[in-house]
């Protein structure tokens, strides 16, 4: 994540405990969250097959509070877990673009020529211009590399569209040769997994 910000002009970093959901639905509640023209979310993803908009974002799990105490006060219940209901719901986007850097971001319930339901459907519901997701279960180390190389371009605005950084990035990943001089990652495995989809050319 620190070399993706490092990409980026004035970037809101939200690393470990600060990586919350309470973070986010603050974010949510006084639009803030509104005003970035780009979102990367790298985390574990829980896919829902059966119920879409069950599937969720896990953030940190440290310091939650007690749900049946918060459910006696009537208050919101914290558990950790950001689903694309609530993204649906509560959540007003003006990205142009979206990562979700998790496994199978890009998955969901198999609906028939329209593809899957999903992430994909709540964050453009939610305002969303476009998404890159996964199709997979994604190699930690292929996923970084790719994703600074992505950004790196992506910010270059002179230099690429969001789907030419994406391109240009798989093809440096296929091609990185590692301290050996070996192509670990040369396989499509590695770096054919994210798709770009919505808008895929300038904002």
């Amino acid at each position: 994540m620190t070399s993706i910000a490092a990409a980026a002009d004035a970037p809101t970093v939200l690393l470990g405990e600060d990586a919350s959901e309470s973070a986010l639905v603050q974010m949510a509640e006084t639009g803030e969250i509104g005003q970035f023209g780009t979102i990367h979310i790298a985390t574990h993803a829980l896919v829902d097959d059966k119920r879409p908009e069950r599937s969720a974002l896990v953030l940190s799990q440290v310091g939650l509070p007690d749900p049946l105490e918060s459910a006696m006060k009537k208050e919101r219940i914290i558990d950790g877990l950001v689903t694309a209901r609530e993204i649906v719901r509560e959540w007003n986007l003006s990205a142009d673009v979206v990562t979700l850097s998790a496994c199978e971001t890009g998955l969901g319930r198999k609906a028939g020529s329209e593809g899957y339901i999903g992430f994909a459907h709540a964050f453009f519901q939610a305002g969303a211009r476009s998404l890159v997701v996964s199709l997979w279960k994604v190699d930690d180390r292929a996923t970084s590399l790719l994703m600074q190389k992505f950004y790196e371009d992506y910010f270059d605005s002179e230099m690429k569209t969001k789907a030419g950084a994406l391109k240009s990035a798989k093809e440096w990943v296929m091609d990185y040769k590692d301290e050996n001089g070996t192509r670990p990652f040369e396989h499509p495995f590695y770096w054919s997994g994210f798709i770009l989809i919505g808008a895929v050319g300038w904002q």
